[in-house]
């Protein structure tokens, strides 16, 4: 059973009572909400301690006997071909890559593709013995689809060989090769040409059955994106997040596991900050669906406005700075690494220096020089991993 540190239990009791002060004190408005702040300020101090009480006993227990976890510890890949400097880096730090296929800039002209990047990226991993992920092949975002898609947003049956023309090709060049496949992303959140949740389910398993065809001895993930369903306050949706991944899994497809995002970042393109409890707790639940679980991640590293991120994607809440970033990733990674569901860990966004999604939430800030978050992965991977 988890031991329960004497620190954390002290806290739990004096939350305890001062919500009960504050219970037995409403006739003084000023005095009750003051009690009530502090048994939340105790109660946010005790979960942190006691996730990190967890997370150290359970990664002692899974390396019992000088064993080092299995899990991928890896980054998304950028745009741009990595200098000598930021790939010892990156070497140091990560143990697999995620290679990007953005079908905006692969197909810029409907029925030309453009693999350069993602050949020189493919090789690059197998070089220096990375594992390698691919995708998602289709990205649900409208700053990932091609602009001549567009044209044919009210006929789905054409959008869908488009859809598959792009896997199929993307499948055959690189078979072989891919170490997972990420086959559609983002699909429980992508507001893009008119799709219905049908249409975006159908889409989704449809680019499943063409991986598993043309490359079956590679695994093949679904990736979903704001586990916390904060999309759903802006548009209508049947079906949240959870159960969005368990009618995939339903309908009988050879889902291989789940790539969940997790972007810190104001709605409606991230997902809210939450505490270290409220984090395990979530992956607990899609633990339960029986997938391996692969996580992409990434958390700001400045509070201000970022003029090469994407619109629709907003600063988060609260006192952001690389130290606060690498805070993050000290209390949250270790918890991550700790689940036995959780197959690998991914950070979602490498450098601020080329246009990107969040802002500042790169591993590299706008001169590129490496943050003190990079050096923490490094030395988790040296820790705990293979």
């Amino acid at each position: 059973g988890l031991a329960v540190a004497q620190p954390i239990r002290t806290r739990i009791g004096e939350a305890t009572r001062q919500l009960a002060r504050a219970a037995t004190c409403q006739h003084d408005i000023e005095a009750c909400a003051q009690h009530a702040e502090t048994s939340l300020c105790l109660s946010y101090e005790a979960a942190v301690l006691l996730t990190a009480t967890y997370t150290d006993q359970s990664i002692a227990v899974r390396r019992r006997g000088g064993a080092r976890l299995a899990a991928w510890l890896g980054a998304k890949l950028g745009v741009s071909p990595l200098d000598e400097t930021t790939a010892s880096h990156f070497l140091g730090a990560f143990n697999a890559a995620n290679v990007s296929i953005d079908w905006r800039d692969i197909e810029t002209t409907e029925g030309s593709f453009d693999w350069s990047r993602c050949d020189q990226q493919v090789a690059w991993c197998h070089l220096h013995g990375l594992r390698t992920v691919a995708g998602p092949l289709v990205t649900l975002a409208p700053h990932t689809l091609p602009d001549w898609l567009a044209l044919w947003e009210d006929d789905f049956e054409n959008l869908l060989t488009f859809v598959e023309e792009l896997v199929s090709t993307a499948v055959s060049r690189y078979r072989g090769k891919i170490d997972l496949w990420q086959c559609a992303g983002r699909v429980n959140t992508g507001d893009v040409l008119s799709l219905s949740e049908q249409d975006k389910l159908r889409l989704a398993a449809r680019s499943v059955e063409l991986v598993r065809e043309l490359d079956p001895e590679a695994p093949a993930a679904i990736a979903l994106d704001q586990p916390w369903a904060e999309y759903m306050s802006r548009y209508d949706a049947d079906f949240p997040p959870l159960q969005f991944a368990d009618a995939l899994i339903r309908a009988g497809l050879d889902i291989s596991g789940l790539a969940l995002e997790i972007n810190l970042s104001r709605s409606p393109g991230g997902s809210l900050p939450r505490s270290p409890l409220e984090l395990s707790r979530q992956m607990d639940a899609w633990g339960s669906l029986g997938l391996p679980l692969y996580l992409h991640i990434s958390a700001p590293s400045k509070g201000v406005n970022d003029p090469l991120a994407h619109r629709g994607f907003q600063r988060a809440p609260g006192k952001w700075s690389t130290r606060a970033q690498q805070a993050w990733i000290t209390r949250c990674v270790p918890l991550m690494l700790a689940k036995p569901y959780v197959a690998g860990v991914f950070w979602n966004q490498l450098s601020d220096a080329e246009p990107h999604e969040f802002p500042h939430a790169g591993l590299f800030d706008n001169q590129g020089g490496p943050k003190p978050a990079l050096e923490t992965l490094a030395a988790m991977r040296r820790a705990h991993l293979r």
